[in-house]
């Protein structure tokens, strides 16, 4: 007995590398500038273990994805999280959340229906496969830390440069993304 599909996880990202959406579907998803990562950012000021999704169970039926900071053993990334503008070390994703990595890597993430599905024949969005996750990076550069280029708040603190990064383009990713599947 086969479980159909509900609905499908997307991460649009947009980093130094351009704009691309990925289809989240592994139960943990490690994230930052490492090669070994599932999804690796181009960001000086993204950690090399930045942040980790997990794919949780959903009250009703079907998986959400929770976002960490950090990698795998806890340490926090040096620059940090944001979702939907305030910087956090966990949050539980909701369909349209603003995220940003370092201060400088722009993601929205969505939950589209099933029905939505032939979306992969019109877009390229990539599929992951399951990696795990590396507790010891093989990349020994260091990260830039996004305060010193005033680019991310300091945590309890107002920083306008970040809230503008924020709202420079209200988030075209989602929309972007989203009018690929609207119908007509």
């Amino acid at each position: 007995m086969s479980q159909q599909k509900t609905a499908f996880h997307i991460l649009t990202l947009k980093d130094a590398s351009g704009t691309r959406s990925v289809a989240l579907d592994a139960a943990t998803v490690s994230i930052g500038r490492d090669p070994n990562n599932t999804i690796v950012l181009v960001s000086k000021t993204v950690s090399r273990q930045h942040a980790i999704l997990l794919r949780l169970p959903s009250p009703g039926g079907g998986y959400r994805y929770r976002l960490l900071d950090g990698n795998s053993a806890g340490k926090p990334s040096t620059n940090g999280v944001i979702v939907n503008g305030k910087r956090c070390s966990a949050h539980d994703l909701n369909s349209g959340d603003a995220l940003m990595f370092g201060g400088q890597v722009k993601a929205s993430y969505q939950i589209l229906p099933a029905d939505q599905a032939k979306f992969a024949k019109y877009m390229n969005v990539d599929s992951l496969d399951f990696h795990s996750i590396k507790l010891e990076p093989i990349n020994s550069k260091a990260t830039f830390i996004a305060e010193e280029l005033d680019q991310t708040p300091v945590p309890n603190q107002k920083n306008k440069a970040s809230d503008a990064l924020l709202e420079e383009d209200d988030f075209e990713l989602t929309e972007l993304f989203c009018d690929k599947f609207r119908k007509p």
